[in-house]
């Protein structure tokens, strides 16, 4: 059976190859080419990515040219889709805040996998668990 899964920023960064998670990365990448699982891209990584390239220093000249080197390599390298951010899943991510204390970030990330019911595939433990104590499935990357 298809495994629907939600990467978020972590598996973006992961594409570069000095990236501690970049080969997890390209294996999911091998997993969804193959039709083993289906890859959804949580809506809020892209914005979370530029914000942290940001405070990283970098200029948006060269924040567009990672964020369209990030797309090149998916598009050529699996089909990624994102689902998008709706009230709801802004409601859920509010109340995984309040309960498990997560980042706004990690909390829609959380929200958007269980709403869509895809499993999320990331290395923050502390999503993971939120997730799976609000009856959803996840698993780590790498």
């Amino acid at each position: 059976m298809l495994e629907r899964v939600l990467v978020e920023t972590d598996f973006l960064f992961g594409l570069r190859r000095r990236d501690e998670l970049h080969e997890a990365v390209m294996e999911l990448l091998k997993e969804a080419r193959a039709g083993r699982v289906a890859i959804s891209l949580s809506p809020a990584a892209p914005l979370e990515a530029t914000l942290v390239m940001r405070s990283a220093g970098l200029d948006d000249s060269s924040i567009a040219r990672v964020l369209g080197a990030m797309q090149t390599i998916l598009s050529t390298s699996a089909r990624v889709e994102s689902p998008g951010l709706n009230l709801s899943h802004a409601a859920l991510a509010a109340e995984l805040r309040e309960r498990h204390g997560l980042s706004l970030f990690d909390s829609i990330h959380g929200a958007v996998a269980l709403a869509e019911r895809l499993v999320y595939v990331g290395s923050d433990e502390s999503v993971r668990e939120a997730v799976e104590s609000a009856g959803g499935r996840a698993r780590p990357l790498g």
